[in-house]
């Protein structure tokens, strides 16, 4: 087997192993935390589940930019992945704890500041992973070049997802233990530490290479873009993380939730597929925006779900998700490879990850409480449709196209 081909082979497992815990964890958190952070009054404290939405992803700042200018300047990038996924692991464990018996007795303050601490060293080891792994799968293809192929390798991402959605809800189903969330979260987390720490290479002495920050700092398309995934980022997020809140109340068993969050991906798996295709053929922005309108069209269609909604809707829109997001997904990632310097590919993954998954998703957080308490979920649902469809025209008018060449791959592999 040649080292290419065994290169490719690792990031595809990192990829499955990695969303495996994510699956387990992701879409259910919400869930969690409206049934272990509840009132005197038994009522879900969701200002206090607002907090943690809003505080939560600025840990992302510190820990996805320290980890992405190691991984850059010291050509160390899966290294990185390992620790990270290893504080990640440990930290997960200690949520799951906080739904055990044993803290049946304390009180809401309490636990509120158990939670936290615990999750704020979870964000600090799980932030940068995804992006890590995404320059990783980057500099590997631009060396061969088959940049337009990361959905093939990203593509794994949705098998673990796939896999440890439904598991999770069955699992949840059976034995109505909230603790598992975090604890398939620890075990897909500890599994990828410790495969990335025994695949590493021994050879050679890591590069030092001057960082050319002003390559970041000049380029205004990208930074045009930072405020496109900014509001994206604001929008999926909010919803995102108050989907299985959404859920709780409209369907009728974790299996039916954990069904919904495994098989959305089924179209997911031909975009990512043929992605290379798609992109040759139609280009990044074209893409991104078909899969924002896939996204506004699902979003508006959730709002119209009840209790009383037949099972079959709610499973049959919710599959709109897969395309949605694979659409968005790679053409996001193919835009900001195109603007990356050589030797900040990480860089620019975290820094767009920093935009989006942080910024976006603390704004998003506590904006998504306070329409919930407002509102209610189902207003949220339907306002964030609309606000995409917007969307889609801030980024036709503002976001140019981009030709930049594919650049040279350097990597510690």
């Amino acid at each position: 087997m040649t080292k290419k081909v065994r290169t490719g082979a690792h990031l595809r497992l990192l990829y499955f192993v990695f969303f495996i815990g994510m699956g387990s964890s992701g879409p259910f958190a919400s869930i969690f935390l409206k049934r272990v952070l509840v009132g005197p009054s038994g009522r879900p404290a969701i200002e206090l589940i607002g907090i943690l939405y809003t505080i939560l992803p600025f840990v992302g700042i510190l820990a996805s930019m320290s980890a992405s200018i190691v991984a850059d300047k010291f050509h160390l990038g899966r290294k990185v992945i390992a620790y990270c996924c290893i504080i990640a692991g440990l930290s997960a464990i200690m949520l799951g704890q906080s739904a055990e018996p044993w803290t049946g007795a304390w009180a809401l303050d309490k636990r509120f500041i158990f939670i936290l601490a615990s999750s704020l060293i979870y964000g600090f080891g799980v932030g940068p992973i995804n992006g890590l792994l995404d320059a990783e799968t980057l500099h590997f293809l631009n060396a061969t070049n088959a940049r337009e192929k990361y959905g093939n390798f990203r593509l794994w991402g949705t098998y673990g997802w796939f896999v440890s959605t439904i598991v999770m809800g069955a699992l949840l189903t059976r034995f109505l233990d909230l603790a598992l969330i975090y604890y398939g979260a620890a075990a897909g987390c500890l599994m990828l530490g410790i495969a990335t720490l025994f695949r590493m290479s021994n050879a050679g002495v890591p590069r030092l290479d001057k960082i050319p920050f002003s390559h970041l700092r000049d380029n205004r398309r990208f930074q045009i873009f930072l405020v496109y995934i900014f509001l994206y980022g604001l929008i999926y997020n909010m919803t995102f993380n108050y989907l299985g809140y959404f859920f709780d109340d409209i369907m009728s068993s974790f299996w039916q939730m954990g069904l919904i969050f495994g098989t959305w991906t089924i179209f997911e798996i031909p975009v990512m597929m043929f992605s290379h295709k798609l992109i040759r053929r139609f280009g990044n922005r074209r893409i991104i925006v078909v899969g924002l309108t896939i996204n506004a069209v699902r979003l508006i269609l959730f709002a119209t779900f009840t209790m009383k909604t037949p099972y079959l809707y709610k499973f049959l829109v919710a599959l709109l998700q897969g395309p949605g997001y694979a659409f968005t997904q790679i053409g996001v990632i193919d835009y900001i490879d195109r603007q990356a310097h050589q030797n900040m590919r990480a860089t620019y993954l975290n820094v767009a990850n920093l935009a989006q998954n942080t910024l976006g998703a603390s704004v998003g957080g506590i904006l998504g409480s306070v329409i919930i308490k407002e509102l209610g979920s189902t207003a949220m649902f339907r306002l964030s449709g609309i606000a995409i469809l917007g969307l889609v025209i801030f980024f036709l008018v503002a976001v140019k196209s981009e030709n930049i060449k594919s650049v040279p791959w350097t990597t510690d592999t």
